[in-house]
């Protein structure tokens, strides 16, 4: 049986509401995942072009709120599109 397939686009306002529901030590236990497998996490010796905590910290916030989101609506599986302009 095939999978159904669910297309929707994310209000960025319902998103941004749900990230401020992430708590951020919820947030640092996604930065520490992602640490270990090879990616370099720490505060940003040059913020214009380097990650910073608070940029992991927010990035984080939203994987997890789309991840709730996606698992109200019963999904098991979330993609990401950029349009640009």
């Amino acid at each position: 049986m095939l999978p159904a397939v669910f297309k929707e686009r994310a209000d960025p306002v319902g998103v941004v509401r749900e990230m401020q529901q992430v708590a951020d030590e919820e947030a640092l236990g996604g930065a520490e995942v992602a640490g270990p497998q090879g990616d370099d996490v720490h505060d940003a010796a040059h913020p214009e072009t380097d990650l910073t905590d608070g940029q992991m910290r927010a990035q984080c916030k939203m994987y997890i709120a789309a991840l709730r989101i996606a698992d109200r609506f019963g999904c098991d599986t979330i993609a990401s599109s950029i349009s640009r302009a």
